[in-house]
Parts: structure tokens; sequence; C-alpha cells
């Protein structure tokens, strides 16, 4: 009789052994799934916060391109755009006061003037196209020599990953 009752409680601290066991395992995989999660999601923001600075330098780059800009702060004369579209919109060669020389970017990007008020109209240089995409915009002033007038233009900058 003493046999029976040890081989059964024997059998019951096993049986909490093993479950046990397999709570702590079900616990320690519960984890890993969660803290994997988090860290996707870190990595997902981070990405985005990487499109969205490559979107705002890209923006600062074109508005203070000497050849594009006007005298003018936030400015840009509309025939020297119109003139670096046709010259080198098609090359992705842009030039950058930090490296005081002209350098190529790496990714697709689509630039758009577009003029809305007093004259209206929309000039777009593009350099191909990706899957997801950021989109930069502000407000620019666009100078027109033959007139002599200021408009009101927004430069929209979409960068393709």
């Amino acid at each position: 009789m003493s046999d029976s009752i040890l081989r059964r409680k024997g059998q019951g601290r096993m049986l909490e052994v093993v479950l046990a066991v397999v709570f702590f395992t079900a616990l320690i995989i519960f984890l890993i799934f969660f803290f994997s999660a988090n860290q996707r999601q870190s990595y997902a923001k981070q990405f985005e916060q990487s499109k969205n600075l490559q979107a705002s330098a890209l923006a600062q780059v074109i508005l203070n391109m000497p050849e594009i800009r006007c005298e003018v702060q936030n400015c840009i004369d509309i025939y020297k755009f119109l003139a670096f579209k046709e010259g080198v919109g098609s090359r992705k060669i842009f030039y950058s006061p930090a490296f005081g020389a002209y350098y190529t970017r790496k990714y697709a990007y689509n630039i758009t003037l577009q003029v809305i008020y007093p004259e209206k109209g929309t000039y777009t240089i593009q350099s191909g196209q990706g899957n997801s995409s950021t989109l930069f915009e502000f407000p620019v002033n666009v100078y027109n020599a033959t007139s002599e007038r200021y408009s009101f233009a927004m430069l929209s900058v979409r960068v393709y990953q």
C-alpha cells in the first residue's frame, strides 16, 4: 500500500514538473513573439523616419540649388527650373552644398512644381518609380523673369523606395 501511494505521489510530482516546464516554455515563446513584434514595429518606424529624412533632404537640396533659385529666399526661377528639367533632370544629379560638387542620388524621385496663384502650371521632373513613397511638400515663390512677377507655388518631392 505504501508502495502504490509513493508511486502516485511520484507520478503527481513528475506531472507537476512536466506542467511547469511546459508552462515556462510557453511563456518564453510568448515573450519572444511579443518582443520580436515590438522590434519589427520599431524598425518600421525607423525606416519611415529615414524615408522622411531623405525626402526632406532632397527638397532642401533642390531649393538651395544655385541653378534654379532666385535672389529671394524660398524662391525658384521658373525658367531656370525648366532649363534644369531639360538638361539635368533625367540624370539624377544634384548640387550639394555639403559636398561642394555634384553627386548622384541612388533612389527614384518625382519633383513637381505646381504654380497656384496668380498663374497656373505644373512642371514635373521624374526619375522612375517604386513600390512605396514618401511625399514632402512646402510652399515656394516662383519668379517669372519675363513678366517680372512672383507667383505662389507648391514644391512636392516624392521619394520612392
